[in-house]
């Protein structure tokens, strides 16, 4: 009988690291919702083992959570921004962003780039060069808000195990 004790523990535990490794991963593959993931992972811990964890991390992570998603959503439109863009190329970054996600991977990526160039292009009467830097900005927005969704997301399991298995 402990035997099997011991190994559905070890199985939860694998399941709750597994949720943890795939959120960082998500937290760099746009398709995975990386923060999402390891609060799922932590609170599965949670309920799994209700003494290890405490309700504060999870309503950090739940804070975190929503962090990383508006980080997700102004990034590329603030990039936008900071590179000249007027209201049509941060505009056409979210319309491109939202019909992107009707068209898999490659449209979550290329939508908001391809929205800013063209709203800029054509509603902000810039020229292709001016409204090209809209779109650059839109990568290098996007590129800024994975590099903090990954930050966070880090942080997010460092302080999981602190307040987990060391404590």
């Amino acid at each position: 009988m402990t035997f099997l004790t011991d190994f559905g523990t070890v199985a939860c535990e694998f399941v709750v690291w597994i949720l943890l490794i795939a959120g960082i991963a998500g937290s760099i593959l746009p398709i995975i919702p990386g923060s999402p993931l390891v609060l799922a992972g932590a609170v599965l811990h949670k309920i799994l083992f209700p003494e290890a964890t405490g309700w504060w991390l999870i309503s950090l992570f739940i804070v975190a959570v929503f962090l990383t998603f508006a980080l997700e959503w102004i990034g590329g439109m603030l990039g936008a921004k900071y590179f000249g863009s007027t209201k049509w190329g941060i505009l056409g970054a979210l319309a491109g962003g939202v019909i992107g996600l009707f068209f898999s991977l490659l449209g979550i990526l290329v939508g908001p780039v391809v929205g800013a160039f063209l709203f800029e292009w054509w509603f902000g009467k810039k020229s292709p060069t001016l409204a090209g830097k809209a779109g650059l900005g839109v990568i290098v927005g996007v590129v800024g808000a994975n590099v903090a969704h990954f930050g966070v997301c880090i942080m997010m399991v460092i302080a999981f195990v602190v307040d987990a298995y060391m404590i």
